[in-house]
């Protein structure tokens, strides 16, 4: 075993929804994500070598807005997160609760129910990532994807298939940054 990595979450998502009349839109949502996080990791690299770490605490805080219109079959939400580097972070620690950088999230979802017992859902986001001011790096920008066709046999009961896509679409930059970006995908 040269690396091992457990990350134990509870993510409490507070949501708040209220009926609105802006843009078309007939919701505004506003969301809360806490996640308390218990991390361990052991990595060898180098026979006779062991590092290991752990840490427990909360992570970095996401918050987000968005509009969310009806329009007959199709549902669609165009909303913006920012995640809060509120996560404890040390650059000399092997794992970390948070990332300490800053991160804006453009998000654009929708639902199609062709029939009742049937959903076809979608998510497109982009992040927009921002220096971590203890290091100096900053991780570029990402674009990720998801699909998911669902049958309903019940109101209660979901069966289906997700898919995701991921795609770092900017470089990374900073000190320790790889020549050509370290693209992600």
């Amino acid at each position: 075993d040269h690396f091992s990595l457990t990350v134990n979450a509870a993510t409490p998502r507070f949501d708040w929804i209220k009926p609105v009349s802006v843009l078309g839109a007939d919701r505004w949502g506003t969301l809360i994500l806490a996640p308390y996080l218990d991390v361990n990791a052991r990595i060898t690299p180098a026979p006779g070598v062991n590092l290991a770490d752990s840490t427990r605490g909360f992570g970095d805080l996401t918050v987000g807005n968005g509009l969310h219109w009806t329009l007959g079959d199709y549902q669609m939400v165009n909303g913006l997160d920012v995640v809060f580097p509120t996560g404890s972070f040390d650059a000399a620690r092997l794992v970390n609760l948070g990332l300490n950088h800053w991160t804006v999230r453009l998000n654009h979802v929708g639902t199609w129910f062709p029939r009742p017992d049937w959903e076809i859902s979608y998510g497109l986001r982009w992040d927009y990532n921002f220096e971590n001011t203890d290091t100096h790096y900053t991780t570029g920008q990402v674009g990720y994807g998801e699909l998911t066709a669902a049958w309903l046999p019940t109101p209660e009961l979901r069966l289906g298939v997700i898919g995701v896509a991921m795609q770092q679409l900017t470089g990374d930059a900073g000190p320790g940054a790889p020549s050509g970006g370290n693209k992600t995908r």
